[in-house]
């Protein structure tokens, strides 16, 4: 019983740890370390057991899974993204041009959580970041509250599983398949759940009256130039794992 309750405890201090603004790594680390002192307090383990996870961590870093050593570049290339404004900037750019589209703010979202992909799984600032950036646009345009959460939910969920998310690499080594032929597998998959998640939408809030978001009227090249440089530099990674020029 006492498992439970710690695992359980554990689990309410990250949720509390990230979504309070904390910086998700930090969060993970002292959640790990409180739960173990917590488990050294009421006899569940020992102090000993902590060295384990340097073994168990280089043994999984030397067991011919030469493709982690990617993860930390990814996991870089996901927080340049966050603090980039991308998400920002996407939001307004596919706001304005889905203008008459039912549901454009929600689709829009859907849209955000692709592009911040690398970051899914792992950091869940960026998943965060979509919230903060989509949900209120959405709440003042008119959208329900469960409609706008559920937007962000499904944003947040199809970043996991689209490839190049980090999460893949990890599944990938734990089913023996090459990365190069997940991301293959699960490109179409996302999409037609992208384009489910979008009809659904589209036609839920066919009839919703959008309040227009005040917004500045800028420029739509520069933004529009700004997108499709991230989406590139994104698509370039697993293209260029598909293709054969990296492994």
């Amino acid at each position: 019983m006492v498992n439970e309750v710690l695992t359980v405890a554990m689990l309410v201090v990250m949720a509390i740890g990230v979504f309070s603004g904390f910086p998700v790594a930090l969060v993970l680390a002292g959640t790990g370390f409180l739960g173990f002192v917590a488990a050294v307090w009421v006899d569940i383990t020992d102090f000993q057991h902590l060295g384990l996870i340097y073994l168990r961590a280089r043994g999984v870093l030397t067991n011919e899974t030469v493709q982690f050593t990617s993860v930390p570049m990814l996991i870089f290339l996901g927080l340049i993204l966050n603090a980039s404004g991308v998400a920002e900037t996407m939001f307004r750019l596919l706001g304005r041009l889905l203008t008459g589209v039912p549901g454009r703010y929600a689709i829009a979202t859907l849209l955000i959580g692709l592009v911040l992909a690398p970051a899914a799984g792992v950091i869940g600032a960026s998943v965060i970041t979509v919230a903060l950036v989509a949900y209120a646009p959405m709440m003042a345009s008119g959208y329900a509250p469960r409609t706008a959460g559920a937007a962000v939910a499904a944003s947040g969920a199809l970043g996991v599983v689209f490839p190049p998310a980090v999460m893949l690499f990890f599944i990938s080594n734990v089913f023996y398949l090459r990365i190069g032929l997940m991301y293959v597998a699960l490109i179409v998959p996302v999409l037609l759940m992208v384009l489910a998640f979008a009809i659904y939408f589209a036609v839920t809030l066919r009839k919703t009256v959008e309040i227009p978001v005040d917004a500045p009227k800028t420029n739509l090249v520069p933004d529009l130039l700004f997108v499709l440089a991230s989406v590139a530099v994104i698509a370039s990674i697993p293209l260029s794992i598909v293709l054969g020029f990296a492994t």
